[in-house]
């Protein structure tokens, strides 16, 4: 390939440029056969999970509704899901059979068969979807060389430097940790919005930005912050940097756009590890 735009690589584009350029550098891995495909529209296999607890994970089929409709809603985010087929082949997905029915989101993580393959809990249909685009992220960004702890390509931080992370609260995390945590719920914020767009005035729309969008904005403007301080690049990643604060910077403004047609303001965001002792509870 010839030389890498990294900046366009850092947010999913209308052309697959980033496809492109992640599939370059992706890992040796054995395709597995499509089958078992959710729908004639895309080209990713739904199987269900056996390698986590059966105890609790209830391996799903394509057919499940939950997942027809998640990928209604990851067609709304036409780059988003131009990634997703081109990067993943495999997606694992089940029931958590311990979901109360009341809280928001998903189960999430790699798949057993390694690059190619995630694994989502698919209780409620954005969840599931949210649970695609958050394991993407971490996807390609370990193809990239970015590893959660570490990174042999684009960020320079030594491990031992230690941040506040935007999503984990109980202790400090490696500036690649940081960019996972801040990159893969940006994928999910930009899917909300294109959610939010195309089922506006609906309850799906206000259940994603009063569930979702308005609890990940404080905390994404929180990352972001983190990351333009203290990030160490060489220079594709000073590149990838870049295209990632725009990107964020975009969703920000978009995502307060959105809060504020439903009578929402973007919330001010304290680390758990910077507030006093005694606000951590009110138990007296």
């Amino acid at each position: 390939m010839e030389r890498i735009d990294w900046r366009r690589v850092a947010e999913p584009q209308s052309d697959a440029y980033d496809s492109r350029v992640i599939l370059s550098f992706r890992p040796p891995h054995t395709a597995r056969p499509d089958q078992n495909v959710a729908s004639k529209s895309h080209s990713v296999s739904v199987r269900p999970i056996t390698h986590w607890d059966p105890g609790r994970f209830l391996g799903l089929t394509p057919d499940h509704p939950n997942i027809v409709a998640g990928f209604d809603l990851l067609k709304m985010w036409r780059d988003g899901f131009e990634n997703v087929e081109m990067l993943l082949d495999t997606i694992y997905a089940a029931l958590d059979i311990q979901w109360n029915g009341s809280s928001w989101g998903c189960c999430s993580g790699p798949g057993p068969d390694g690059f190619g393959s995630v694994a989502v809990t698919a209780n409620n249909a954005v969840g599931f979807a949210e649970g695609v685009v958050h394991e993407l992220a971490h996807h390609k960004l370990r193809a990239l060389g970015i590893q959660v702890e570490r990174a042999n390509r684009l960020i320079t931080n030594v491990q031992s430097e230690m941040f506040r992370s935007p999503i984990r609260y109980d202790i400090l995390r490696p500036m690649a940790a940081i960019v996972h945590a801040q990159y893969s719920y940006m994928h999910v914020a930009e899917l909300d919005l294109k959610i939010i767009e195309n089922c506006r005035n609906s309850e799906l729309g206000e259940s994603v930005i009063r569930f979702s969008l308005f609890q990940y904005l404080p905390k994404l403007a929180f990352g972001i912050d983190i990351i333009t301080k203290n990030v160490k690049t060489d220079s594709a990643g000073d590149a990838f940097c870049s295209g990632l604060v725009t990107w964020c910077s975009s969703l920000l403004a978009r995502g307060q756009q959105a809060l504020a047609l439903a009578g929402l303001s973007l919330q001010s965001f304290t680390h758990p590890l910077d507030a006093p002792l005694f606000a951590i509870s009110d138990a007296g």
